[in-house]
């Protein structure tokens, strides 16, 4: 079966999905896809922060309108990329098992928390932590794709970048540096998942990619997505996320907000079973903290 499969153009996009769609094909090698690479509003801002360009969805909008215009059968995102709402008559149809949900702190020496530093991030929830990380530390601004922004590290314009492990490792990009594990950075929502999205009325495309389906990266995924959904964010709100299943099938979810000075609104950890349930009362405890 031909299959139209919609992503962005940036490297890191391209790498991903098409890794995923390799082991589709391994699994149904009846499948025969057809890439359609799509640039997104989010791609081609480049000259100011994304969050000052305002809406949500801004790596999605045109790979959507694709979707429902029937160009392509299925899209291809970061999970973190994705609004806590999707347009009407889309649905997300399989989440591939996570990779590492980890930020890195790449730097060309070792750094320590008391050293002054220039670090580079495009993302206030990177930036306030490492705040607290690095108290001395100057917070840039930083855009562009992998290699730039590990290139300004190489190059000495920047002292560290902060970048998502499941990135480097997708892209097969070596680097020394330090994972920042859940209690220094939490991670963004989602980061390090994939999802699929195609129209709701294609139930056999959710079979097809059923064999490509983790249930327990599902079920982490709704956690956080629905904590975002609660707090009414988006992938520029200075928020993070985090779901573990254990092998009983609980579910904890640690969750943080930040207001726009960077002040620690607050940081909840909250377990259940129902991952809609639990991202609603997390959200709820950090919109009720002061």
């Amino acid at each position: 079966m031909k299959l139209r499969i919609g992503s962005r153009r940036s490297a890191l996009a391209r790498a991903q999905a098409q890794a995923l769609i390799e082991t589709l094909v391994r699994l149904r090698p009846d499948v025969q896809p057809e890439w359609v690479w799509i640039t997104t509003t989010g791609d081609r801002v480049r000259d100011r922060p994304l969050d000052a360009v305002g809406g949500k969805g801004l790596f999605l909008k045109e790979i959507e309108q694709a979707l429902l215009a029937d160009q392509i059968d299925v899209a291809i995102h970061s999970g973190k990329d994705i609004p806590a709402q999707l347009p009407d008559g889309l649905e997300l149809i399989a989440t591939p098992r996570r990779a590492s949900p980890y930020d890195v702190l790449l730097s060309r020496n070792p750094v320590e928390a008391s050293q002054k530093l220039t670090v580079g991030t495009g993302s206030r929830r990177r930036g306030f932590q490492l705040t607290q990380l690095f108290p001395r530390a100057r917070i840039e601004p930083l855009r562009g794709n992998v290699d730039t922004r590990i290139g300004h590290v190489r190059e000495g314009r920047l002292d560290a970048v902060v970048l998502a492990e499941a990135g480097l490792q997708r892209l097969g990009i070596e680097w020394d540096g330090a994972a920042l594990r859940l209690e220094t950075m939490l991670p963004a929502v989602a980061q390090g998942t994939l999802a699929v999205e195609a129209r709701a009325s294609r139930e056999d495309l959710r079979e097809l990619f059923r064999v490509v389906h983790d249930p327990e990266t599902e079920r982490t995924f709704r956690a956080e997505r629905a904590t975002l959904a609660a707090i009414d964010g988006d992938c520029f709100t200075p928020f993070a996320a985090f779901a573990q299943q254990f092998d009983d099938g609980r579910l904890v979810l640690d969750a943080a907000l930040w207001d726009d000075g960077g002040q620690l609104r607050g940081r909840v950890r909250v377990e259940g079973n129902d991952p809609e349930a639990l991202g609603a009362t997390a959200g709820g405890r950090l919109l009720r903290q002061p």
